[in-house]
């Protein structure tokens, strides 16, 4: 009696083509499929072709949608956002400095890419962020909205620090 061989499942990707299901699908258990890396989700968001089932399809489709909504308020959105992330990090290589004083130079005299390459990047592009934010909001305070005005905020919590020390 000779093997007959298992036929081969496929199913239909979103973008319409077919691909064999892995035997992990063909058994029973479910496994995502995630992009890879920024270069396939970046092609698969300009070609179409990116699952629309996943986070990143889903966040990027409802950005745009807002974008056509009211641009100004997204765009004031999206550099808060970027502005607390790059603060967060700004402040975890800072931390990470203040720990490991001593040890940071390496016996060959090298500093860590950390602080030489990663740290002055996040610096300025949380100063380039802050600096479009207050230009949007001074821009849409003659609007009435009562945006909050970033330098006041940084002055104010600058302060309270201080008074509280």
């Amino acid at each position: 009696m000779a093997d007959k061989k298992k036929p081969v499942k496929r199913l239909r990707n979103p973008d319409g083509t077919w691909r064999r299901v892995n035997e992990e699908v063909q058994d029973g258990r479910n496994v995502k499929r995630k992009p890879r890396d920024v270069d396939t989700i970046l092609a698969g968001l300009q070609e179409g072709t990116l699952d629309q089932r996943t986070r990143t399809a889903m966040q990027f489709n409802a950005v745009k949608e807002a974008l056509g909504e009211d641009p100004e308020k997204v765009a004031s959105a999206l550099l808060r956002h970027d502005i607390a992330i790059y603060a967060v990090v700004n402040r975890a290589i800072l931390d990470f400095v203040q720990e490991n004083q001593g040890e940071l130079v390496s016996k060959g005299g090298v500093i860590p890419d950390m602080l030489t390459k990663d740290f002055p990047r996040f610096q300025a592009a949380q100063t380039k962020a802050l600096e479009t934010l207050i230009k949007l909001e001074r821009k849409n305070k003659g609007k009435g909205e009562g945006f909050l005005d970033v330098a006041d905020a940084v002055l104010d919590i600058t302060n309270r620090k201080e008074a509280n020390e």
